[in-house]
């Protein structure tokens, strides 16, 4: 080998004697690294896979393959498949996906006080589909750090570690864009990451475990439709694989969406079943009063009543006593009423007679469509209020608000009131 020609790479490697073992051109060496030969060409690019340039190729060692193994922790071929199908084959293949959102849909609108369901759901879609480790990232309460609330893998034991360095190590909101943020507000696709910048994103006592460096991620903020910004869902791949596909993007975002869907709807759940909830113990004081008539405490009944969350307070009789604005607008009823169409179709009546009857003291039903004709119907929280006699009270009925609360107490970390719809940065480790 005429070593005047060559070219080191980068500045990494060793020089071999003609008495060594040859070497291997590219082609080779990404075959043996079980790699597409473009990524081995952006190992070589980064200095992660040390070669020498002779003419207008590249020539790796051995020794260089290895250290390319144990740097790169490729270990074995993962399975990545992008190979083109026939038409039919991908006909069906969109169906049953457009079958699987569809189950989703089912999923997220069946979520009431939990978002789990679907937040398992996705990482599972996402880990068998696009690979490897796929996760949802959710802010603290204090919306200055990241927590992992489920993920999933292929690989068990690396599933294992991962939740190990989110234990010890959870992921802090940079307030600034910074050198090691994996977010910015935005999708961001990293196909191929130096490995000193794959170590930045572990904790120390990590790096040396070299099955943990990652080669390359997608990571999608979870956005509100105000642009308030939950968390974010990322995957991440660890070995030597083709670069992520638009497909393979646009799936990631899709479900993404599906997962701020479901945050959504069970914060606007969760605020009418607390607010209910709140109401409730309120109107049992004042049950609590011998001889009290609802009638005459009808200008305190208003006082109870939330600004922003739709409520109303009915008499045994279905009489309207009190109900505030939210609650007014949205059922399209004027105030001086002296009753609402909620009570009266053929649903109403079924869940007034299991209140009135003792069978439940709580209710949680959709209203009819002949109630609120083609709009969306919203979850409507009931409870009964009795006297100490055990007489009926009165009947409260809460619905679910139009617009997502920023802070909801028991629906897990959520976006703080504070917050603005900036973009916000995520990075492991200090922030700088």
């Amino acid at each position: 080998m005429d070593f005047a020609s060559s070219e080191w790479h980068y500045g990494y490697g060793e020089c071999w004697t003609d008495g060594r073992t040859s070497g291997m051109n590219l082609k080779t060496a990404a075959r043996r690294l079980g790699v597409h030969y473009q990524t081995a060409y952006r190992y070589v690019r980064s200095g992660d896979l040390v070669a020498v340039r002779v003419g207008s190729g590249y020539e790796i060692s051995e020794s260089a393959l290895e250290l390319a193994r144990t740097r790169l922790a490729i270990h074995r071929i993962v399975d990545h498949p992008v190979a083109a199908m026939p038409p039919a084959t991908l006909a069906v293949a969109d169906a049953d996906a457009d079958a699987a959102l569809d189950d989703l849909d089912v999923l997220v609108d069946a979520c009431t006080l939990s978002a789990q369901p679907v937040l398992d759901e996705v990482v599972r879609r996402l880990s068998r589909e696009v690979g490897d480790v796929a996760a949802v990232l959710l802010r603290s309460a204090d919306g200055q750090w990241l927590q992992a609330v489920a993920s999933a893998d292929r690989d068990p034991a690396r599933l294992a570690m991962f939740a190990a360095i989110h234990a010890v190590a959870p992921i802090r909101v940079a307030s600034q864009p910074n050198p090691h943020s994996a977010l910015a507000g935005r999708t961001h696709v990293v196909h191929h990451l130096r490995t000193a910048d794959a170590l930045e994103l572990l904790p120390p006592q990590f790096r040396g475990n070299s099955a943990m460096i990652v080669q390359g991620y997608v990571s999608v903020p979870i956005a509100r439709r105000d642009g308030h910004i939950d968390g974010v869902v990322v995957v991440m791949r660890f070995a030597g694989g083709v670069p992520y596909s638009p497909e393979h993007v646009l799936e990631v975002e899709r479900l993404t969406g599906r997962v701020a869907d479901a945050l959504e709807h069970v914060q606007r759940y969760t605020a009418a079943w607390l607010a209910r909830d709140n109401l409730r113990q309120s109107l049992e004081q004042l049950a609590r009063v011998g001889g009290a008539r609802l009638d005459d405490v009808s200008d305190a009944l208003v006082g109870l009543l939330d600004d922003e969350i739709p409520e109303a307070v009915f008499a045994p009789d279905r009489t309207l006593v009190a109900a505030n604005d939210p609650f007014m607008e949205f059922t399209g009823e004027a105030p001086e009423s002296p009753a609402l169409g909620v009570c009266g179709c053929d649903d109403g009546v079924a869940t007034w007679g299991t209140l009135l009857s003792g069978a439940a003291d709580y209710l949680s039903t959709r209203p009819s469509a002949c109630v609120l004709g083609a709009r969306t119907l919203p979850w409507v929280q009931w409870a009964i209020i009795r006297r100490p006699d055990a007489t009926p009270f009165a009947v409260l009925a809460v619905l679910e608000p139009t617009d997502t609360p920023t802070e909801t107490g028991a629906t897990g970390p959520t976006t703080p009131a504070s917050s603005t719809t900036a973009p916000v940065s995520i990075c492991w480790g200090p922030c700088s």
